[in-house]
């Protein structure tokens, strides 16, 4: 009865470990490309903002999106400075609208991420560097169903 359990736990391990090393290459497979989309240096040009886009093709589910923001801080030193990378999440991975990137003064880069339901904002701090990620669920015109439209405000003036 050991040998058995033994054996199967053996095997249980194997099977963790092959599924561990194979979700990296599920994710960013090779179907999948990675392009710049768009480059923008801050005004001092401290530093660039690079906006990727990784473009994976399943014959399963279509083509899905996932963006990435690079931020090169480029140094005349020995090091030649640093860089880093941020996944923008995202609710909308079938939807190949970038987020709009934009510099709010030298030092703090803003992303705007459309998204269906999520609500809010990330803020990174790295150095003097800012980095804001806002997420805003999409405008869209209402298709005739309750569930399809966005709630809005109106405000009515009063009277008399």
């Amino acid at each position: 009865m050991k040998t058995a359990i033994s054996i199967s736990g053996i095997i249980l391990i194997l099977a963790v470990a092959l599924l561990a090393a194979a979700c990296p290459a599920l994710v960013a497979g090779p179907g999948c490309s990675t392009v710049q989309e768009s480059e923008l240096w801050s005004a001092d040009r401290a530093y660039k903002a690079t906006l990727l886009k990784t473009q994976c093709s399943a014959a399963f589910a279509g083509e899905a999106f996932f963006w990435k923001v690079r931020v090169d801080k480029p140094e005349p030193t020995a090091s030649g400075g640093w860089f880093l990378v941020w996944e923008i999440e995202n609710d909308k991975a079938f939807d190949p609208d970038p987020p709009a990137m934009r510099w709010d003064g030298a030092r703090v880069l803003k992303v705007d991420v459309s998204t269906d339901r999520v609500r809010g904002d990330l803020t990174s701090h790295i150095d003097d560097l800012i980095f804001v990620r806002t997420f805003a669920p999409a405008v869209h015109a209402p298709r005739g169903g309750a569930q399809d439209s966005v709630p809005t405000t109106t405000t009515v003036p009063a009277t008399g």
